[in-house]
C-alpha cells in the first residue's frame, strides 16, 4: 500500500510538471516561429485570458506600438487569434477561433475590409463583405450542407436592396427590399409549409398600407391598414379555420368606437366601446358556459354607474352600482387585447 501511495504521488507530480512545461513551451514555440520585422521586439502578454506572443516597437511618444505578426492561444493551448499589426492597428489577413465558430478576413488600418467568412463548427457558414469597418456588399448564409438560408446586400453598414431567406427545405421564408436598414415596399413571409404568413407594405421605414397575416393553413388571421407606422381604420382578427374573433376601428393607432369579440361559432363574447384608446361607454360580456351576461358602462377606463347580470332569458339576476370617479381623479386606462 505504501509503495502504491508513493507511486501515485509521483504520477501526480509528473502530470503537474508536464502541464507546467506545456504551458511554457507552447508560447515559446510560437515566439520562436514569430518573425518580427526589423526594429521590433518580441513580447509575451496575457490578454483576456489568452497568452499572446507579438512584435512591438517604440512609437514617437515612447510608448509601445504593436507592429508585425501576433499569435494568441487560450489556456488550453488552442489558437484564439492570428494576424498582424501595422503601427498599432490590425492590418492584413486575420483569423479568430471561438468556442463554436471561427472568423477569417482582412483588416486595413484597423478596420475590417473585404470578404469575411464565419464558419460554424457544427455546420454552416456566413460570407459578408466590409469596407472601411462597415458591412458593404453581399451577405450570404448557408446551412451545413451548403443550403442557402439568407442572401442580401449591405451598403455603408445598413441593409439595402433585395433580401431573401429560405427555410431548411429550400422554401422561401421571407422576401423584400430594404432601404437604410429597414424594409421598403412589399415584405412577405411564409410558413415552413409554404403558406403565406404575412404581407406588409412599408414606406420610409414605417408600415404604411395593407397588412395581412395568415394561419399555417392559409386562412386569414388578421387584416388592417397602417399609415406612417400607426394602425388606422377597420381591423379584423380571425380564428384558425375561419370565423371573426375580433373587429373594430383604429384612429391614430388607438382603438375607437365599438369593438366586437366573438366565439368560434359566431356568438357574442364581448362588446366594448372605446374612445382614444380608453374604454368609454357601454360594455357587455356573455359567459360562454352559463350564457349569463354582464353589462354596464365604462368611464375613463373604469366601471361606473349601474351594472347588471342577466340570465339567457334577459331576467336580472343581480344589480349593483360601481363607485363614480371623483372630479379630477387620476385614471389608469384599461387595456384589452383586440383579438379577444
Amino acid at each position: 500500500m505504501l509503495h502504491q501511495s508513493r507511486s501515485l504521488r509521483l504520477g501526480v507530480a509528473k502530470l503537474l510538471v508536464v502541464g507546467a512545461v506545456l504551458g511554457v513551451l507552447v508560447p515559446a514555440a510560437d515566439a520562436h516561429a514569430l518573425r518580427c520585422p526589423k526594429g521590433t521586439r518580441r513580447a509575451r502578454v496575457v490578454e483576456k485570458g489568452a497568452r499572446v506572443v507579438l512584435c512591438r516597437k517604440r512609437g514617437g511618444d515612447g510608448r509601445w506600438l504593436r507592429h508585425g505578426p501576433l499569435i494568441a492561444r487560450g489556456r488550453d493551448g488552442k489558437l484564439r487569434g492570428k494576424g498582424s499589426y501595422r503601427n498599432g492597428k490590425r492590418h492584413g489577413p486575420w483569423k479568430f477561433w471561438f468556442r463554436n465558430s471561427s472568423d477569417e478576413g482582412a483588416y486595413a488600418n484597423g478596420e475590417k475590409d473585404g470578404a469575411w467568412t464565419t464558419r460554424i463548427f457544427a455546420g454552416g457558414r456566413h460570407l459578408e463583405h466590409w469596407r472601411r469597418g462597415r458591412r458593404d456588399g453581399l451577405f450570404v448564409s448557408w446551412l451545413g450542407d451548403e443550403r442557402k438560408v439568407v442572401e442580401g446586400q449591405y451598403k455603408a453598414g445598413a441593409r439595402a436592396g433585395p433580401w431573401r431567406g429560405w427555410h431548411a427545405d429550400g422554401r422561401l421564408r421571407f422576401q423584400g427590399t430594404w432601404r437604410r436598414n429597414r424594409p421598403d415596399g412589399v415584405l412577405q413571409r411564409w410558413h415552413p409549409n409554404g403558406q403565406l404568413a404575412s404581407l406588409q407594405h412599408w414606406l420610409d421605414g414605417r408600415l404604411d398600407g395593407l397588412e395581412q397575416t395568415h394561419h399555417a393553413d392559409g386562412q386569414l388571421a388578421s387584416e388592417g391598414a397602417w399609415k406612417a407606422g400607426r394602425r388606422v381604420g377597420p381591423w379584423r382578427f380571425f380564428y384558425e379555420g375561419g370565423g371573426v374573433r375580433a373587429q373594430g376601428d383604429y384612429v391614430d393607432d388607438r382603438r375607437e368606437g365599438v369593438w366586437q369579440h366573438r366565439l368560434g361559432d359566431g356568438s357574442r363574447l364581448r362588446d366594448e366601446t372605446w374612445r382614444a384608446g380608453v374604454l368609454e361607454g357601454p360594455w357587455r360580456r356573455d359567459d360562454p358556459v352559463t350564457r349569463h351576461s354582464v353589462s354596464g358602462v365604462f368611464r375613463g377606463g373604469r366601471r361606473a354607474g349601474t351594472w347588471q347580470e342577466r340570465d339567457p332569458s334577459g331576467a336580472t339576476l343581480r344589480s349593483w352600482t360601481e363607485p363614480a370617479l371623483a372630479l379630477g381623479a387620476s385614471v389608469t386606462p384599461t387595456s384589452a387585447d383586440p383579438r379577444g
